[in-house]
């Protein structure tokens, strides 16, 4: 009887536009005595998973900055399900969509929609991009703020200024 070696269970991760493909080639070893030795067996698997870009992302860094990163989605979800008093899995998908986001705006200009506090939609063209962004007075003393999870932060480039919207506004589509 073959068994599955998981320490040797490697994965490489083929991106085609919206599918990942994911080969894994996995050690088997043969039972003792019966003259298999050792074998690979590989397998290609094709995932469509909204959210595998954003996990690949996150699963492609250090082993701190991924804890982090995977706490911080994790608090804003708890955030946002504790104060809109929705269900935790409405609040991990608005959570993921906010990291991507700013994952997006981190590289690029994005256009965005979300719900403002008095029930209107508003369309948005924010980025996140240091090149874009006004430089900061040097000589004004800035103050260390603790983290909102529920919010996120963006610079519009319509109304050139920092903006925010709560997470759990963020429409989805």
């Amino acid at each position: 009887m073959e068994t599955l070696d998981k320490s040797n269970l490697m994965c490489i991760f083929v991106s085609s536009k919206s599918t990942y493909n994911v080969l894994h080639e996995q050690s088997i070893h043969g039972k003792k005595g019966n003259g298999t030795g050792d074998r690979r067996k590989r397998c290609m698997l094709s995932l469509d998973i909204p959210y595998l870009p954003a996990f690949f992302s996150i699963m492609s860094k250090s082993t701190e900055a991924r804890r982090e990163e995977l706490s911080g989605i994790m608090r804003t979800a708890w955030t946002v399900a504790k104060s809109e008093n929705i269900s935790l899995s409405t609040a991990l998908r608005l959570a993921w969509k906010s990291f991507k986001l700013k994952l997006r705006m981190k590289t690029e200009v994005v256009k965005f929609a979300f719900k403002k506090i008095d029930g209107t939609v508003r369309e948005a063209v924010g980025t996140l991009v240091s090149s874009m962004l006004p430089k900061r007075d040097e000589s004004q003393p800035t103050k260390e703020r603790a983290k909102n999870y529920g919010v996120q932060v963006y610079y519009d480039l319509d109304r050139d200024c920092f903006r925010s919207f709560k997470v759990a506004n963020l429409l989805l589509n």
